[in-house]
């Protein structure tokens, strides 16, 4: 039977208590850069969406925009100055990059203690992408059982479709419903046709 998940809902609830944690500290609020290093116009929208959301649950945000002409150097550089930049508490870089820059690199070079997109392959254990996080707790809400269940993963991006497969097989493990079987399907794949499996 289709269940469906409020996700909007559940957003709001969780925004709620970041807020109030937030607030709670007496110590300022704290700061996030934002590396926008692509002209394109859904990264723009991403960008300042975030931007909103982190401004009502009392985040600061700083903007860096990389020209379309700057080597992979100069954000290299920027990313190192705010690794070491102490009122910087956490260092987001908007994907997807242009083609002229290493994505991994990048997203390795941001310190593993600031990077907020969990993509650091040198990661501690304790921090996960906010993406995945967010979609265990729509699972854990509505009390998903994974005993025998196929699960399909819909993605464009191998950093994304790979990582959370590997993420839901250790939380089904975890809850000991060894019986998960997960599927992977590129956005590019016939996904109405694998879908009807």
């Amino acid at each position: 039977m289709m269940q469906l998940i409020d996700g909007k809902k559940l957003a709001e609830k969780i925004k709620t208590a970041v807020a109030k944690e937030v607030f709670a500290e007496n110590g300022g609020h704290p700061n996030l850069a934002i590396i926008l290093a692509n002209d394109r116009e859904d990264s723009k929208l991403y960008v300042s969406l975030k931007e909103q959301e982190a401004k009502k649950v009392g985040i600061d945000t700083h903007l860096y925009k990389i020209e379309i002409f700057d080597t992979e150097k100069s954000l290299l550089d920027l990313i190192d100055f705010l690794n070491k930049d102490k009122i910087v508490d956490g260092i987001l870089v908007q994907l997807p990059l242009p083609e002229r820059y290493d994505t991994a690199k990048i997203i390795n070079a941001v310190s593993s203690e600031k990077d907020v997109d969990g993509f650091n392959e040198h990661k501690p254990d304790y921090i996960m992408s906010p993406v995945f996080a967010a979609i265990l707790k729509c699972l854990a809400d509505i009390n998903f059982d994974f005993s025998g269940k196929t699960i399909s993963i819909l993605y464009n991006s191998e950093i994304f479709g790979e990582s959370l497969e590997k993420i839901l097989f250790l939380w089904a493990r975890k809850l000991k419903k060894s019986a998960l079987k997960t599927l992977n399907y590129c956005k590019a794949r016939p996904v109405k046709k694998s879908l009807k499996k």
